[in-house]
């Protein structure tokens, strides 16, 4: 079982379900370039930049080497997406992940869709913290 998340550019958050869906749905058509972390804006590549020391990519040109157990231990399967990134976890390292990925989001200002709890969004807010704008599961 897998824990996913996806990080996103605030901006282009579209309040409402229906929205949202859409623009999420057009972003995972995964193409040739989805496992490039420089398929990616700025905000979202210093956010990989961060998250990838303590969960390094599966897959793509910052993968750890073969022999490295320990960092394949932690691995995590990326899809780059522009102005997404998409995150499928491990389950058992999946709530840890989540602390990570939502302390880094605040930091550089990105929201964040968690899949697997229910499909809250959360977006940055001027204060500092990510505010649970919709939630897409019910």
């Amino acid at each position: 079982m897998s824990y996913d998340i996806a990080v996103f550019e605030s901006e282009a958050f579209l309040r409402g379900r229906d929205s949202f869906g859409d623009w999420f749905e057009a972003r995972t058509q995964w193409g040739k370039r989805a496992n490039d972390p420089t398929n990616a804006t700025p905000r979202l590549k210093a956010w990989f930049a961060e998250i990838a020391k303590a969960f390094p990519p599966m897959n793509g040109p910052n993968s750890p080497p073969f022999e490295d157990q320990e960092a394949w231990d932690r691995a995590v399967d990326y899809m780059f997406a522009g102005d997404m990134i998409y995150m499928s976890i491990s389950g058992i390292r999946g709530e840890r992940a989540f602390a990570l990925v939502s302390k880094l989001a605040t930091q550089i200002g990105v929201g964040v869709f968690a899949l697997s709890d229910g499909g809250e969004i959360f977006v940055p807010t001027a204060e500092g913290k990510l505010d649970m704008v919709l939630q897409m599961f019910r």
